[in-house]
């Protein structure tokens, strides 16, 4: 292949009005600032899937220009730009339709129907064709099921509004998402949250000082008391390795004194060095940067600190209100919200921004009095960053040109930048992503109302509330799991001697007065369903022959049961937590008698001896045909 590079044009969406392309193949679809689809690329038939840079095109063989498919791609254009002006999704989801639309074309190409755009026939076709790909994928492990119907639900939108048809491909094996397979929000912990917030507040206040105050480098920042410095205090200098955390001197940095926050003297570096001169130099260039920054409020030391706080603000106002990160990115800034938050009486101030994928719904936002002084800190560090320019975006990007327009920033990549900035000063340092942020904020407010409000509050149903946001935090699972395994002992007894309800799996203290042994148990206490009695308080179970019979003879039928599900999702759904306290139950008995514990074992589960309740059980499920 003679693969070329060749002339592109980047057009953003929306389109201007009745702009048509007469060269499609140039075009280079713009989804916001950072994301792009070469879609031009695909009026060529053969084509480099190699990567390539962000305002690029891909390189193509000239002679495979297909006239054909060139008229279908201005089609498609105008079609991306439909979706983007009405189909209620943010810009992102838009570009990952066509993105996979676009990954969807290139095997096309290579499977025999390069004719999909030509009829809605052959899109029909191509579309089976490419399901069944995706599910031998899937049956290889090569694909996850919620990626391929990912991949499979892109395209079929694309090329349902292509073809102007609303149940594109209705008829085809479509891969249905599973959603037992969406793994939850990890709710971050209480030290995640707090070490978070605590290098937010640090860098936030005290570069906004170094800008708006005016103070003079070496700068002493007082940092979290985790990092173990003296006196909190990490001393920053004008340099490109501005503190000690992430000092590489070389031999021309020895002047700068990151422990004590000063320039060394000649003679404090004069070893250092071949002859006197040299040393001179380095300190003389020292003193230069140092003094040429104090003379400047917008050179570019401060401005890089500038916007390390302004990533600060940004991470704390997305835990302050659980906003989504994209919601955030597009929430927007007037002179009249500014004189507002100024206002000596204002006691809470609310955001309003348009919440794309929730179909242009409005959504509002809180900062209430704990922050409004973090707030009014950003208005004076945004007025002083963006020195004279102007947007009407709450949170923007500064391009690295200082006369050039602010941008719309990515909220993702904003976060992921202040926290390898962090990770610098403290390789301890995890943080928070957006979502386990959201996750935070969903959870408390959970806890001061219930799951209704949160999710109103939120901005989202209480079924993505309570299946995304509310799975508590690895710390609150592991003291639920200790508190449960404590019941666990307390329930075991090795005598009989209180009088006990005899029930299915062991027995009562208390019939008919049941509490949960544990916060939110997977099966709640329920007198009428031995699976209940596990996870209840008053149970009881003897270490003797009667109840480890009945419990071995219970994990023995649920077992049987288990293995009659759909899948092994559905299986772990039912029955996971009910075996795991089972043997939950037998583990702690085996610590007191654990040969009973195995002579039994086999006479259940090899001999068949259950106890007479179970054995019941046992038979009927046999009748319904659930045998072994």
């Amino acid at each position: 292949m003679d693969l070329v590079t060749r002339a592109v044009a980047i057009v953003p969406l929306p389109l201007p009005p009745n702009l048509s392309f007469e060269t499609p193949e140039k075009v280079v679809l713009a989804f916001g600032q950072f994301k792009n689809v070469d879609i031009g690329a695909l009026c060529y038939t053969v084509r480099s899937m190699e990567r390539r840079a962000i305002r690029t095109g891909r390189k193509v063989e000239l002679s495979s220009f297909d006239s054909a498919r060139a008229k279908c791609i201005q089609k498609m254009i105008q079609v991306a730009n439909e979706l983007f002006l009405r189909a209620g999704k943010r810009p992102a989801t838009i570009y990952t339709y066509f993105r996979h639309f676009f990954a969807f074309m290139c095997w096309c190409d290579e499977s025999g129907h390069a004719d999909v755009l030509l009829s809605i026939e052959a899109g029909r076709i191509a579309l089976r064709a490419y399901v069944n790909n995706l599910r031998r994928e899937i049956d290889q492990h090569l694909l996850s099921t919620n990626t391929a119907a990912a991949y499979q639900d892109s395209v079929r939108c694309v090329l349902g509004c292509y073809f102007d048809e609303d149940d594109f491909a209705a008829d085809a094996n479509l891969v249905v998402r599973d959603q037992n397979l969406t793994a939850p929000t990890p709710l971050p912990s209480e030290a995640d949250m707090a070490a978070t917030i605590a290098w937010c507040e640090s860098l936030f206040f005290g570069f906004s000082d170094l800008l708006i105050a005016f103070r003079p480098f070496p700068y002493a920042l007082k940092v979290p008391p985790s990092l173990g410095l003296p006196k909190d205090t990490l001393w920053i200098f004008p340099t490109q390795m501005w503190h000690a955390r992430i000092n590489r001197t070389n031999l021309w940095g020895v002047a700068y004194d990151y422990g004590l926050g000063k320039i060394r003297t000649v003679d404090e570096v004069a070893s250092r060095f071949s002859c006197l001169s040299q040393a001179e130099f380095a300190v003389k260039n020292a003193l230069k940067v140092v003094s040429a920054a104090n003379a400047n409020p917008h050179c570019l030391a401060r401005k890089s600190r500038g916007s390390l706080a302004l990533r600060a603000f940004l991470m704390l106002f997305l835990i302050v209100t659980g906003v989504n990160g994209a919601v955030a990115s597009e929430i927007p800034w007037s002179l009249e919200l500014e004189e507002q938050v100024r206002h000596p009486n204002c006691e809470r101030q609310g955001f309003r921004s348009i919440k794309w994928r929730a179909h242009g719904r409005t959504m509002s936002f809180e900062i209430g009095m704990r922050y409004l002084p973090h707030l009014r800190k950003y208005i004076e560090l945004r007025t002083f960053m963006l020195n004279g320019r102007t947007t009407d975006l709450l949170f923007f990007r500064l391009p690295n040109d200082p006369n050039g327009d602010p941008k719309p920033l990515d909220v993702g990549r904003e976060v992921y930048t202040f926290r390898t900035e962090i990770k610098r000063l403290d390789p301890d340092f995890l943080g928070l992503m957006p979502s386990q942020a959201r996750a935070a904020k969903q959870a408390f407010v959970q806890r001061q109302t219930d799951p209704v409000v949160a999710a109103a509050v939120m901005g989202h149903s209480v079924a993505t509330a309570l299946k995304n946001y509310s799975n508590g935090s690895e710390a609150d699972h592991q003291d639920e799991m200790n508190r449960f395994f404590r019941g666990v002992e307390a329930a075991v007894i090795e005598a009989r001697c209180e009088p006990i309800t005899v029930r299915s799996v062991g027995g009562c203290v208390e019939p008919d007065r049941p509490k949960a042994i544990i916060a939110d148990p997977p099966v709640p206490p329920d007198c009428h369903h031995g699976e209940g009695c596990l996870f209840c308080d008053k149970f009881r179970v003897h270490a003797d022959e009667i109840d480890i019979r009945k419990l071995l003879s219970a994990r023995y039928c649920i077992r049987l049961l288990a293995q009659h599900e759909r899948s092994i999702e559905d299986s772990e759904r039912m029955f996971g937590a009910i075996l795991r306290a089972i043997d939950a139950y037998i583990e702690q008995i085996k610590s007191v008698c654990d040969a009973m514990v195995e002579r039994l074992t086999h006479e259940v589960e090899i001999d068949g001896e259950l106890d007479s309740f179970w054995s019941a059980k046992f038979h009927t499920l046999l009748a319904l045909g659930m045998g072994a």
